[in-house]
Order: structure tokens, then C-alpha cells, then sequence
């Protein structure tokens, strides 16, 4: 279990907390530390402790505690889904790709929006979208990549 410092009070180590399980995401930890305040409010206090010193604080002395007993780290989850990402490529599994990608995404919490959950989802989906088409472009343009050209073939677009 991990422990919290005095320094920070109960709520702030339950935001602490929260914001670790949510990616990061302030607004979102405000929101679960702090039940029943507007969007609006836990967009500003989010941000506003984590500039509060003794927060910052308590987060990095809190992410050390979860590495030590995870031995898993944020760094080392983005280099494995990388790893996947690629691999997915290079396997011409678009839709691999694309769920590597979106847990990139989420990762960083770049998931989460301003906005309703459905601009959210409408975004995520596009972004998807996107990169779905540029995967199955790139094996469709390297599917019909001639192996060689003849030379004639060569010398007639030369003198075109």
C-alpha cells in the first residue's frame, strides 16, 4: 500500500491518487477527489494544485513508490507500445496499429478532451479514422510498388 505525506491533506492525497489512476488527467481527478463540482471548477483547482508544490511532491514520491512495486514504469509502457506499434506495421495489421496507437493516446491522457463525451469519443474516432486510412494507403502504395523496371520503360519516360 502506498503511503501519503502529511504535508498534503486528505482530499489532496485522494486527488493525488486519483490523478495517478486517470492517466494524469487533473480534471478528471478533481472531479473523483472532489464529487459534484462542474466540469468547469475541476479544470481550474486541477490545475491549480498541480502547481502546489507539496503535491508535486507527493506525486513524484508517489510514481517512485508504484515503480518500485511495479517495476513498470510510464516510459517503459510507451517504448513497449511502440514496439507493438511498429511491429503491427511492419505486420500490415492496420487495426494492431491503430489500437497501439490508442493506447498511446490514453497513456497520456491526450484522450481526454474538453468537452462532452461524445466530442470525445466523435474525436478519438477520427483520429482513428485517419490513421486507418494512412496504413491501408501506405500497404495499398508498397502492394503495388513494381519489383523492377525495365530499362525501355525507363528511357521512354525520359524522352516523354
Amino acid at each position: 500500500m502506498i503511503q501519503t505525506i502529511d504535508k498534503v491533506s486528505d482530499k489532496h492525497n485522494a486527488f493525488v491518487g486519483f490523478l495517478l489512476l486517470n492517466g494524469l488527467n487533473a480534471t478528471k481527478a478533481y472531479q473523483s477527489a472532489y464529487p459534484g463540482c462542474s466540469y468547469d471548477t475541476a479544470r481550474t483547482n486541477g490545475s491549480m494544485l498541480l502547481a502546489n508544490t507539496n503535491i508535486k511532491a507527493e506525486i513524484s514520491r508517489q510514481q517512485a513508490e508504484l515503480l518500485k512495486i511495479t517495476g513498470y514504469s510510464k516510459e517503459q509502457a510507451h517504448q513497449d507500445l511502440m514496439d507493438d506499434r511498429q511491429l503491427a506495421r511492419d505486420q500490415k495489421q492496420p487495426s494492431a496499429a491503430i489500437s497501439a496507437d490508442s493506447q498511446l493516446i490514453r497513456l497520456y491522457g491526450m484522450d481526454q478532451v474538453a468537452g462532452s463525451e461524445s466530442d470525445e469519443q466523435r474525436i478519438l474516432d477520427e483520429v482513428k479514422s485517419i490513421q486507418a486510412r494512412k496504413i491501408a494507403e501506405q500497404i495499398v502504395l508498397n502492394a503495388n510498388r513494381p519489383k523492377h523496371i525495365e530499362s525501355k520503360e525507363i528511357k521512354n519516360e525520359v524522352h516523354e
